[in-house]
């Protein structure tokens, strides 16, 4: 056999020699001119010790079929590539609701420690001088946990905002401490 390219049908069945002396592989050519049509080639093919052998396996296509084979093939590639747009797409979203869950999470500690806050406040303004010091002690535990677990739960997203608001909550303990222990109690439980 000659080392050219050769056209004609043969049997895929038949084991093909190629020119130095090998078992033929077979396959399948992918390209616009000739889609899906099965060939013969010498297994070294493109290699520096191959022989060149080549021969189709299948008769060549007729225009139309062709043509129709080509837009099948141009219509999966735009399919493949809507898919993974479609794929990458899902993946931001999924990314995005992550972090809204977060932002969310933080939020509803946010106002957990606010409820409390404001609760312990309220307390602390009604509450006889008697049981002051018992609602300050408790006031001052309830920052002081509250600020430990929001730190140690907030993302870094909202830690310096977390950090002001539970900063001024201190502060208003301290300034309430300050009053209790000079010992100016007034009609609403602390002098201002």
């Amino acid at each position: 056999m000659s080392t050219s390219s050769k056209s004609g049908p043969c049997c895929p069945k038949q084991e093909k020699i190629c020119n130095c002396s090998r078992r033929c592989k077979v396959a399948t050519s992918m390209t616009l001119k000739n889609p899906m049509r099965r060939f013969v080639h010498c297994r070294n093919y493109g290699g520096g010790s191959s022989c060149d052998y080549f021969e189709w396996v299948d008769e060549s296509l007729d225009e139309i079929v062709r043509s129709m084979v080509v837009g099948f093939m141009v219509s999966n590639d735009t399919m493949a590539a809507e898919i993974k747009r479609l794929e990458n797409d899902l993946e931001a979203r999924k990314h995005e609701v992550k972090k809204l869950k977060e932002k969310n999470r933080i939020m509803k500690l946010k106002l957990y420690a606010w409820q409390k806050f404001i609760c312990l406040c309220s307390i602390v303004a009604t509450v006889p001088p008697l049981f002051a010091t018992i609602c300050l002690a408790c006031a001052v535990a309830t920052v002081n946990r509250v600020k430990t677990v929001a730190q140690s739960c907030a993302g870094s997203i909202a830690k310096p905002r977390l950090n002001a608001v539970l900063d001024a909550a201190g502060v208003w303990v301290e300034q309430r401490r300050k009053a209790k222990d000079s010992g100016a109690v007034v009609q609403n439980g602390w002098k201002e």
